[in-house]
């Protein structure tokens, strides 16, 4: 590097520049730079975190914004950044931690109390999460993420009426959500509107034509309206999009089963459970990667709290 390399900020600059043109190797090594000649900057140390959450290297990330944290824990930025990364790798107790870090010190950040909400839906909470939605609603009714994850929430307690009307106050706010169309398909098709339902997935599906979900709900709507074959067609295109959603071989494989084709309904269902192994397979060794990653964290953090007591000790 012959740009200043002898100056944090100027190499810091640098490294926002780069990144912002999509370039984050290069940005990484201006940071890494900046870092050395100035390794208290939490400023930079986020930043770097936030080229590696681009890069989807969130274990990377939470190193990162966790340093940022050790030498500044009000670094209310970094706390939520920390937390999102938590989130991508489905750590959501962990990132609801940090999520509440960042509310102790700003309380008004929807995104944050949108995506506390999101994971504690996601550990079954949906009460609890409904009420963090409607506190990102009363401070931002337009906020469509919110309105969704509300939706499915209600979804998730049976309570769809209310969940339609959840989705079409996401809709009205922005016609093109896919997530919006197709999660009020479901829950139309949950209680029994299949022609509504089927609406609704064919707008999904109008919006976002690669979404393999909306093209497997759409089969499932027109297998109940005894529209086999279009509904086999929906399947087949909902699996070339994705081949290892293994509930789209097992739906192609019952339909195929009450069409009276049991050869190639087993041939779906044995696709399906090679499948599911695989993830499982994977699902386990992240898991242990994951855990490790965490242990990680807590003892860098407890040395880094004995190492500050000792220098308080015996430099003060």
């Amino acid at each position: 590097m012959k740009s200043e390399p002898e100056n944090p900020l100027a190499l810091s600059n640098k490294g926002d520049v780069l990144a912002k043109l999509g370039r984050y190797d290069k940005a990484l090594e201006f940071f890494e730079e900046s870092l050395r000649l100035d390794p208290g900057n939490v400023f930079v140390w986020n930043k770097k975190g936030g080229v590696f959450y681009k890069l989807e290297k969130y274990k990377d990330a939470i190193k990162c914004y966790g340093t940022a944290l050790e030498l500044a824990p009000w670094y209310a930025v970094a706390w939520e950044n920390k937390g999102n990364a938590l989130h991508k790798m489905g750590w959501s107790k962990e990132a609801i931690v940090c999520y509440d870090r960042t509310i102790e010190i700003n309380s008004e950040n929807i995104f944050v109390l949108d995506n506390k909400g999101f994971d504690l839906s996601k550990l079954g909470k949906d009460e609890e999460a409904i009420e963090w939605f409607d506190k990102a609603l009363r401070l931002d009714c337009k906020y469509t993420s919110a309105w969704i994850n509300k939706g499915f929430a209600l979804s998730k307690l049976e309570k769809y009426e209310e969940a339609i009307k959840c989705y079409d106050e996401a809709i009205g706010i922005e016609p093109d959500n896919a997530a919006a169309w197709k999660n009020k398909g479901f829950a139309l098709e949950k209680i029994e509107k299949y022609e509504e339902a089927l609406e609704c997935y064919e707008k999904a599906i109008e919006i976002e034509p690669d979404n393999a979900a909306a093209w497997e709900s759409k089969g499932f709507a027109l297998e109940k309206l005894e529209r086999n074959e279009e509904a086999l067609k929906c399947y087949d295109k909902a699996i070339e999009i994705k081949p290892i959603n293994p509930n789209t071989w097992k739906n192609k494989g019952h339909l195929l089963e009450k069409l009276g084709n049991q050869e190639e309904a087993s041939k779906c269902f044995e696709r399906a459970s090679e499948i599911e192994q695989t993830l499982i397979g994977r699902r386990i060794s992240i898991k242990e990667k994951l855990t490790n990653v965490l242990q990680e964290i807590v003892k860098n953090q407890r040395i880094m709290n004995y190492l500050n007591k000792y220098l308080w000790r015996n430099l003060t």
